[in-house]
């Protein structure tokens, strides 16, 4: 049976499609709010991990302890064809992640339908249904926390129906004109297959309805700060009803080593309803008021690890930059901000329409003679002056004795006599 996978599986598809000229990564969710505030925007460079899924609240039910291998090291056998530079972090993270292996046996409470309708049917069918939330393992050194969690759930229930289902007043979301097979899998048909052999047999109107179990995006602290999303890989088994995850979240300032954090998850659960008519396609997602669907899971975290900072900067005739890194027990990370000309704006400036100059759009490490490229390598405009920001991320060095970061400009060029020195 189908779970939450299917929504996401359409909002990848969505976002696929509307965002094709970049590729992406999980922190994309968080870039795009930072605009919707107003704050500058990103060209970047980004590969695909989970781009979906809402971040959600409530109550925890019960826990218990568990024990399990480390995750790290399995996705990162995952990715090593594909992406060899998450691969190796990967690794690094096996070695330095605690196993917390706890998990969390979560029982939905008995909610009475509030009427006949059919959404108050639904989401009495709820009622009951347990879940095992596992937090397998956690890495934190103090600024990023990076963790792995199994999620694993009985099989969802299937409804349907002819004719429209009664009790929905508004629907999530309206494809008007649009046929099933058109729309509603947004070419991901192999998610659909019970929902189109369905409605392929249907002579009129109808719905069909599914349960749905996720974990949601990411992390909060215990005060409801919304951690940012640096990285995350999702891996599902739709017959075994298993999940299994791994994310790295950036933390605020202020966590030493031996000290813990406080953190929250949150499971989502509900009905996923799909309703066809000849006037269009229609989507809405279904969970009992009493708590919407949310289950909020704390959980205490402790920090292992650390993240020494280092900083330098370079003044050249035509620029000046400076950088902000910090080397962990698992990568070198940071941001490098430049101050050039005003033409190097128009390189990476979206509503820019010239081609722009030769600016600097990237950094390599040098760390002890060794050199490694950068893999994030986003640009964002920092400021009306035409400084930019660049994120910085590199696998760990094999020695961080000696570190200093390199210039690579738009045309290949790198020069060695423009390093940027880090203490």
């Amino acid at each position: 049976m189908k779970n939450d996978e299917l929504i996401r599986a359409q909002v990848h598809a969505s976002i696929d499609k509307g965002l094709a000229h970049i590729e992406e990564r999980p922190s994309l969710r968080y870039e795009i709010m930072q605009k919707a505030k107003g704050e500058p925007k990103v060209k970047r460079k980004i590969s695909v991990a989970l781009v979906c899924a809402v971040v959600m609240m409530v109550v925890l039910c019960s826990a218990a302890l568990a024990t399990g291998l480390k995750l790290f090291d399995h996705f990162s056998e995952i990715k090593m064809d594909d992406q060899p530079w998450d691969a190796e972090r990967l690794l690094k993270l096996n070695d330095n992640a605690v196993t917390i292996g706890k998990t969390f046996h979560l029982t939905l409470p008995v909610f009475d339908a509030k009427g006949d309708t059919d959404r108050d049917k639904l989401a009495a069918s709820l009622g009951g249904r347990e879940f095992d939330l596992t937090v397998d393992d956690v890495y934190c050194d103090g600024r990023k926390l990076y963790y792995t969690y199994t999620l694993a759930y009985g099989e969802n229930q299937v409804f349907t129906g002819e004719g429209k289902p009664t009790g929905i007043d508004k629907w999530d979301m309206e494809w008007t004109g649009e046929e099933w097979e058109n729309i509603a899998s947004f070419g991901h048909s192999e998610f659909w297959d019970e929902e189109d052999a369905w409605f392929k047999a249907q002579t009129g109107p109808g719905w069909f309805a599914s349960q749905s179990i996720a974990l949601g995006d990411g992390l909060d602290l215990a005060d409801g700060t919304e951690l940012r999303i640096w990285d995350s890989w999702l891996e599902q088994d739709v017959d075994e009803h298993i999940w299994k995850s791994y994310y790295e979240v950036a933390l605020p300032e202020g966590y030493e080593a031996g000290e813990s954090v406080d953190i929250v998850m949150t499971v989502m659960y509900g009905v996923t309803l799909n309703y066809v008519d000849d006037t269009g396609v229609y989507w809405a997602r279904i969970a009992p008021e009493e708590n919407r669907g949310f289950l909020r899971v704390p959980l205490t975290v402790p920090v292992t690890g650390s993240a020494a900072q280092l900083a330098g900067e370079s003044k050249q005739s035509a620029y000046s930059a400076e950088a902000e890194v910090f080397v962990s027990d698992v990568d070198v990370s940071g941001v490098a901000i430049v101050h050039g000309p005003a033409d190097w704006k128009k390189a990476y400036d979206y509503d820019s329409e010239e081609e722009g100059g030769n600016y600097i759009r990237d950094f390599l490490l040098v760390a002890d003679g060794e050199t490694l490229t950068d893999i994030w390598g986003g640009l964002r405009g920092a400021g009306e002056d035409g400084a930019y920001e660049i994120e910085l991320r590199y696998n760990l060095p094999e020695s961080t004795e000696s570190l200093a970061l390199r210039p690579v400009y738009r045309d290949g060029t790198i020069p060695e006599d423009e390093d940027i020195v880090l203490k």
